[in-house]
C-alpha cells in the first residue's frame, strides 16, 4: 500500500506539471458522479470478496489457507483497481479542474490536492472497512492456533483498533511526509519567479524542494515512531540481549522500540539511514509469541539491513532508475521529433512510455533487488544467533567437529539457521501468512527457509550468494557513475542544454561578481540623498532593465562614482563629462 500511496502523489504533481491531453468528461457534476461511484464500487467489490473468503474459512478450520490465499490475493487486486481508478479520476474527469475551480481555495496549495486525492484515501479506508469481518475471522482461528500450542492467546482487536493501525500504517507513514513535499512543492512552484529573482538563481525554488525532501526523508523516523505509537523497549534480559547483539554487530541506533499493534502483528523494521535518526522497532505480538534467541534473529535481520547499506543501494537504485528513463526518452524524443524525425511521437505518448519504463523498473527490477536483499538480511540474521565460539553440535561448516577445518568462503551455521527458519515459520503461522505465499519485495517464508538451509549445507553455495550480492551492488556504482558522466557530457555537448546551462549558472555569477546591482543602487541612492557638486555623466549601455529601481532621470553625480564603476570591472560603463550634470542610459 505504502508504494501506490507515494505513487498516487507522484500522479497529482505530474498531472499539474504535464496536462498530458482535455479529459473526455467535460462536465463538472457527472465528474463528481463517477469519483462517487468508484467509492461505491471498490467498496462493494471488497464486500464480496471478503464474505468469499469467509465462506472458504470452514468452521473446523480446514479451510484457512485458501481463506487466507483469497483474502491477499483479493487485497492485492483491489489495492491496484482502487489506484486505476484514481488515475482515471485525475486524467478521465474533471474532478481536479472543479476542485481547483473551488474559491477561496487557492488552486495552488496542497489543500486542494489533498481534496482531489481524497477519494482514493477513502476509498482505501472503505475497503479496509469492508475487509474487516474476514481479517477477524482470520485472527481469531490465529489466536486459537496459539493458545492450542501452549502459547499466549490474545484478544483479537476490535473494528476501531483495526481501522486504526491501518490508518496509521499503511496510510499515515506515508501521507504525512509526501503532504510536506507537496506542500513545499506548491508554494515553490507558485513563488517561483520571486525566489528566483531575490535569489538570482532560477534553479533555487528545484534546488529548495530537493532540500526540504532530504530533510523529510532523514527526520521521518522521528515523526514515524509517533504515528506507529511506539514506545521504548523496557529494560530487561530482552533488550539487554538485543544491545550486545548491536555492540556484536556493530548497529548503531537511537533507540530500540516497542510497536503497539495490540498484539495482532509479528513483524520487525528499521527505520532511518543515520545513526542519530535510526530506530528499530519490534511489535508486541513478536515479543509475545516468539523465544528470545527468535527475537535475536529477527532483530539481526534488521541489523542486516542497516550494515549491508540497503537503504543507500535503493537510493542508488532510484538515480539509475531515473537516469536510465531519462536516457531512453532522451533518444525517443531526439529520434521523433524534428526535420529529421525517423518517426512522429506525441509529447504525451512519449511520457507514457517513461511512465510504463519506470513501472518496469520498480516493479519487476526493483522487486528482484529487494527479495536478493532481503535473503542477504536472512543470512546475517541467522549469524547473528550462531554460537560465536563452541561448536553448535550439528554437521557445521562454521564450526567443525573432529579437528577438522572450517569450510572457506562464507559458511553459514547450521544451528544459527534453524533458529531463523523457525522464527520465520512462526511469523508465517502468527501472521496468518500462507509458506508458500509469493511477495514482492520478500519472497515467499517457504523458499527463504529452503534458501538459508540450503546455503547452511553447501559452504559453495553460500560464496556463490555473496559473489552476486558483491555483482549487483558494483554493478549500482558503475551505472550510477557512467549514467552521471554520460548525462554531463552529453549535457555540454548539446548546444541547447549548454546554453540553459550557461544561463542558469554562469550568468547569475556573473551578475553577482561584476554588475552588483544592489550595491549600485545603493550609491545611486546615496547619491541621491546628497547635496554634492555635480560632476559626469555614467553610461550604462544594456543594463538599464536591471536597474529598474533607478530613476531614468539627469542626477547630480559625485566624483567617486567613475572610480566605483571602475574598480567593479563593468564592461558596460563608461563616463562622459555633461558639465556638472549625469545622466543614467
Amino acid at each position: 500500500m505504502h508504494l501506490l500511496i507515494v505513487m498516487a502523489f507522484g500522479l497529482l504533481i505530474w498531472r499539474t506539471d504535464q496536462q498530458p491531453f482535455s479529459p473526455p468528461i467535460h462536465s463538472g457534476i457527472l465528474s463528481v458522479a463517477v469519483v462517487a461511484f468508484q467509492v461505491i464500487l471498490w467498496w462493494v467489490a471488497a464486500r464480496l470478496s471478503s464474505s468469499y473468503a469467509l465462506r472458504r474459512l470452514r468452521p473446523n478450520g480446514a479451510g484457512v489457507d485458501a481463506a487466507q490465499y483469497t483474502y491477499h490475493h483479493t487485497s492485492l487486486v483491489l489495492r491496484i483497481l482502487v489506484f486505476a481508478g484514481f488515475a482515471a479520476d485525475l486524467f478521465l474527469t474533471r474532478w481536479p479542474q472543479t476542485i481547483e475551480a473551488i474559491r477561496p481555495i487557492p488552486p495552488w496549495s496542497a489543500i486542494a490536492d489533498l481534496i482531489i486525492i481524497s477519494p482514493f484515501l477513502i476509498t482505501v479506508v472503505a475497503v479496509w472497512q469492508a475487509q474487516f469481518p474476514i481479517d477477524h475471522a482470520l485472527r481469531k482461528y490465529v489466536s486459537g492456533l496459539r493458545a492450542w500450542e501452549g502459547g499466549h492467546r490474545t484478544g483479537v482487536w476490535s473494528f476501531g483498533e483495526y481501522l486504526s493501525f491501518n490508518v496509521r500504517y499503511q496510510m499515515l507513514t506515508v501521507a504525512v511526509p509526501m503532504t510536506v513535499i507537496l506542500l513545499t512543492y506548491r508554494l515553490c512552484q507558485h513563488h517561483r519567479r520571486q525566489l528566483a529573482d531575490a535569489l538570482l538563481f532560477p534553479w533555487v525554488p528545484d534546488a529548495l524542494l530537493a532540500l526540504v525532501a532530504a530533510a523529510v526523508f532523514i527526520l521521518a523516523p522521528v515523526l514515524l515512531k509517533s504515528i506507529w505509537a511506539t514506545s521504548p523497549l523496557p529494560a530487561g534480559p530482552l533488550r539487554q540481549r538485543l544491545e550486545e547483539a548491536c555492540r556484536r554487530t556493530g548497529l548503531r541506533c537511537r533507540d530500540i522500540l516497542v510497536w503497539d499493534s495490540h498484539g495482532m502483528v509479528i513483524n520487525a523494521a528499521v527505520m532511518g539511514i543515520f545513526a542519530r535518526f535510526r530506530y528499530v522497532l519490534l511489535s508486541d505480538g513478536l515479543l509475545e509469541g516468539l523465544k528470545e534467541e527468535e527475537i535475536e534473529a529477527v532483530f539481526g535481520h534488521e541489523a542486516g539491513h542497516v550494515r549491508h547499506h540497503h537503504m543507500q543501494y535503493f537510493l542508488l537504485f532510484a538515480l539509475v532508475s531515473i537516469l536510465l528513463v531519462s536516457g531512453v526518452m532522451e533518444v525517443i524524443v531526439r529520434l521523433s521529433w524534428g526535420p529529421r524525425a525517423l518517426f512522429a511521437l506525441s509529447e504525451t505518448a512519449i511520457q507514457g512510455i517513461g511512465l510504463g519504463l519506470i513501472a518496469l523498473f520498480w516493479g519487476v527490477v526493483f522487486g528482484w533487488l529487494s527479495r536478493r536483499f532481503e535473503r542477504q538480511a536472512d543470512v546475517f540474521g541467522v549469524r547473528c544467533v550462531s554460537p560465536a565460539d563452541a561448536p553448535c553440535g550439528d554437521a557445521c561448516g562454521v564450526h567443525p567437529v573432529d579437528g577438522c577445518e572450517p569450510a572457506r568462503g562464507h559458511p553459514l551455521c547450521v544451528a544459527g539457521a534453524k533458529v531463523f527458519v523457525t522464527a520465520l515459520d512462526q511469523v508465517a503461522v502468527l501472521n496468518g501468512i500462507p509458506q508458500e505465499e509469493r511477495s514482492w519485495r520478500h519472497s515467499s517464508i517457504a523458499s527463504r527457509m529452503r534458501f538459508l538451509m540450503a546455503q547452511a549445507g553447501d559452504p559453495a553455495l553460500a560464496g556463490a550468494f555473496h559473489k552476486l550480492i558483491r555483482n549487483i551492488k558494483r554493478t549500482l556504482w558503475t551505472l550510477t557513475v557512467v549514467g552521471l558522466i554520460v548525462t554531463v557530457t552529453y549535457s555540454l555537448w548539446r548546444e541547447d542544454y549548454r546554453r540553459i546551462i550557461i544561463h542558469n549558472t554562469l550568468e547569475p555569477l556573473r551578475r553577482v561578481g561584476q554588475d552588483r546591482p544592489v550595491a549600485y543602487r545603493r550609491a545611486v541612492v546615496r547619491l541621491l540623498q546628497s547635496n554634492a557638486a555635480p560632476a559626469d555623466l555614467v553610461v550604462f549601455g544594456g543594463h538599464e532593465n536591471r536597474l529598474t529601481s533607478i530613476p531614468q532621470e539627469y542626477i547630480p553625480c559625485r566624483q567617486w562614482i567613475p572610480r566605483w564603476v571602475q574598480s567593479t570591472g563593468s564592461n558596460g560603463g563608461r563616463i562622459t563629462p555633461v558639465g556638472g550634470m549625469g545622466r543614467f542610459v
